[in-house]
């Protein structure tokens, strides 16, 4: 009878172990550096190309010295969605009073003169003008186009004024729109003014955000186009080194938005950290550092620059065989 009792107390003493083993191990395997699931499940492909479509250069180089960078950085969850009530508010604040439609994914106002839609999922407004736009000579674009400093101050005043600048916006540049006639020679009868605007997160643009105010003749805001997210901190995470993101560079490629024939070397001029909150393969729940690689790229005939991002978060580099 006492080796029976000796014989099920060393049993349950057994299965207490393996249960606490057990349980250990879930931990562990769970745990995975509390990172969520949607961060991990990365395929390779947005790994290292997470732009659009990269082109393989023989030769990538860099000619300035490694920058020193934060060992850590912020995560953010991202909101984005534009509710129907935060429509209707940004419609008013811009004078626009028609009837709200539901257009496919859009929603939709409109008065004689300009349109306000929105792409709610996606947090995208644009506001631009409908009434057909009238054609100038060049003499008149030189004389009635704002210059570009007095353009910026009138996207300002127009974003400040109709409560439209986002929190984080930032000047950014400016840059020209100009329209031809196809005469032989031809011909400008249009030209606008860009003016665009960043998103600042903790000092980092977020590089997949947008804000650009489109200004023509006598300071007309002709379009405002507004891509922008709301980030919540998350928490913090290390980030893998420059000369480990410079590595991945190179098994990665470049973008070169304006192409090249036969593209034999790539110089890295600009190093830098920013955030993204989507890939080409999608929209992402998070907010997450990548490093931004500039330079110009050497074809057989020609020059041109290039851009990259590659993730800084260590836990995409290893994890990049999941999917």
């Amino acid at each position: 009878m006492a080796l029976q009792r000796k014989n099920a107390i060393i049993f349950i003493l057994i299965i207490m172990s393996i249960g606490i083993a057990g349980l250990l191990i879930f931990e562990t395997m769970n745990s995975n550096h509390d990172i969520p699931q949607n961060l991990l499940n990365v395929s390779r492909i947005e790994l290292v190309t997470i732009t659009h479509e990269t082109v393989s250069v023989p030769v990538i180089t860099s000619e300035n010295p490694v920058p020193l960078m934060p060992e850590k950085m912020m995560v953010y969850t991202i909101q984005r969605t534009i509710s129907e009530e935060d429509f209707k508010e940004i419609a008013k604040n811009l004078g626009i009073a028609g009837e709200i439609k539901k257009e496919d994914r859009f929603i939709v106002v409109r008065n004689e003169s300009y349109q306000l839609d929105a792409e709610p999922s996606l947090g995208i407004l644009n506001y631009k003008k409908i009434t057909p736009q009238q054609g100038y000579d060049n003499d008149y674009i030189g004389k009635f186009l704002p210059r570009d400093q007095d353009a910026r101050q009138t996207a300002d005043e127009f974003l400040d004024l109709h409560k439209m600048k986002p929190a984080g916006a930032k000047f950014s540049k400016i840059t020209h729109s100009v329209g031809y006639l196809s005469t032989d020679p031809p011909r400008k009868f249009s030209e606008s003014i860009n003016v665009e605007y960043l998103h600042e997160v903790d000092c980092y643009p977020v590089l997949t955000d947008q804000l650009t105010v489109k200004i023509g003749v006598n300071r007309e805001i002709m379009n405002i186009y507004q891509k922008w997210i709301v980030p919540e901190p998350y928490r913090e995470y290390s980030i893998i080194t420059p000369a480990d993101a410079y590595q991945y560079l190179q098994e990665s490629g470049v973008v070169i938005p304006e192409g090249i024939n036969k593209p034999e070397e790539a110089v890295v001029d600009n190093i830098s950290l920013g955030y993204i909150g989507e890939t080409q393969a999608g929209n992402l729940d998070y907010l997450i550092p990548v490093y931004l690689f500039e330079g110009i790229v050497y074809g057989e005939e020609n020059t041109t620059e290039f851009y990259q991002w590659i993730h800084a978060l260590p836990e995409f580099t290893e994890h990049k065989g999941n999917n």
